[in-house]
């Protein structure tokens, strides 16, 4: 069956959608909350590719989507919730964060079963975790796994955002909004003409959100200061 000009559009945006939802963690960090209105303090996560017409012709036959169009914007609002606590929230400074130091910190919290860790990914571990060897590449969730028996997960932040901080946070610390577009979907996607160039479509996708830090007290950030 021959696809029409729609068709083809419909399974792009499916697409991108399908891979900013596998990427999408911020429902594992926080409180989520899904509005149909606004106020003034939304803001726009997003990417505006101009993209070739021919990536939309019918008689084509290849998968519609832009490889790495939506994870983007699941990691930039990664980047905003990190930006905006570390903002935030006041840094307690220690030279070597150990697993005492760590648990010390954690005992702090009323409800272990509500936190979650955010940690730099990279070499850094190296650096922070010297009582265990960490490979380049390792998710270290065992690691905090075995602090006595807390269960508490990690999640790795790319480190130019959240450079050599720890994060320690209850999920009920910060909410999160997200206003849906018009079919319900957190990511709003347009592809209109292009007002230029006629070979080429004009690509907006992006989720419009807002963060709250609902109680500060549930939030810590350790940052290691490493002595080269």
């Amino acid at each position: 069956m021959n696809k029409s000009l729609e068709d083809v559009k419909k399974e792009f945006i499916y697409n991108v959608l399908k891979e900013y939802e596998e990427r999408n963690r911020i429902s594992n960090f926080c409180n989520v909350e899904l509005v149909r209105e606004t106020d003034g303090n939304f803001i726009k996560i997003g990417l505006r590719p101009q993209l070739d017409k021919e990536i939309f012709n019918p008689s084509m036959e290849y998968v519609r989507n832009v490889i790495g169009l939506g994870s983007s914007i699941a990691i930039g609002e990664e980047k905003f919730f990190v930006r905006n606590i570390i903002e935030a929230i006041f840094s307690t400074k220690i030279n070597e964060l150990r697993k005492i130091v760590l648990n010390e910190i954690i005992e702090e919290f009323e409800r272990h079963n509500n936190l979650i860790i955010l940690a730099p990914v990279g070499m850094v571990y190296k650096k922070m975790f010297k009582e265990h060897i960490i490979e380049w590449n390792t998710e270290v969730n065992n690691f905090v796994y075995n602090f006595n028996g807390c269960n508490i997960p990690i999640y790795t932040i790319v480190e130019d955002i959240i450079n050599s901080n720890i994060i320690i946070l209850e999920k009920t610390a910060v909410k999160w909004y997200y206003a849906l577009d018009e079919e319900g979907k957190k990511l709003h996607i347009k592809i209109n003409e292009h007002g230029k160039y006629p070979d080429k479509y004009d690509v907006i996708v992006y989720s419009l959100i807002k963060q709250i830090i609902t109680d500060a007290s549930k939030i810590k950030i350790i940052k290691v200061v490493v002595n080269d």
